[in-house]
């Protein structure tokens, strides 16, 4: 059993590491908790579908997947048909830099993940 070495605020050290501004980080739902950083996953629609728990600072310290439903790709509620690209990237902190810089993103959360993947996820996009 993974132990978190997670301390509140912990998403503003984060953003620090990531250099980005911490609203970056609130704005898309992330929250601390007592028990680690809560991150929403929302499907297409933007309903809640899974939410993940980052359990410290680096990737190394674990995530844990909380309640029942589906694992999508973190990002799906933001995708617009319209894109002229899209760039896949590994996690949620790397979507948010994306985000954050107006690049539309879709991450996966893990390398193995990439099965989650739709098709129609992709419609009207005209890069990948």
């Amino acid at each position: 059993m993974m132990v978190s070495q997670f301390t509140p605020k912990i998403f503003l050290k984060l953003a620090k590491a990531k250099h980005l501004p911490s609203k970056s980080f609130s704005s898309v739902g992330i929250k601390d908790t007592s028990r680690g950083l809560l991150i929403p996953y929302k499907d297409i629609n933007g309903n809640l579908t899974r939410p993940r728990l980052r359990l410290g600072l680096t990737s190394k310290d674990g995530f844990r997947w909380l309640n029942e439903g589906p694992i999508v790709p973190y990002g799906l509620w933001r995708l617009k048909n319209n894109y002229e690209y899209l760039i896949f990237c590994e996690g949620e902190t790397d979507a948010i830099t994306f985000w954050w810089h107006d690049i539309p993103a879709l991450g996966f959360p893990g390398s193995s993940t990439s099965k989650l993947l739709q098709a129609n996820y992709l419609e009207g996009i005209k890069n990948i």
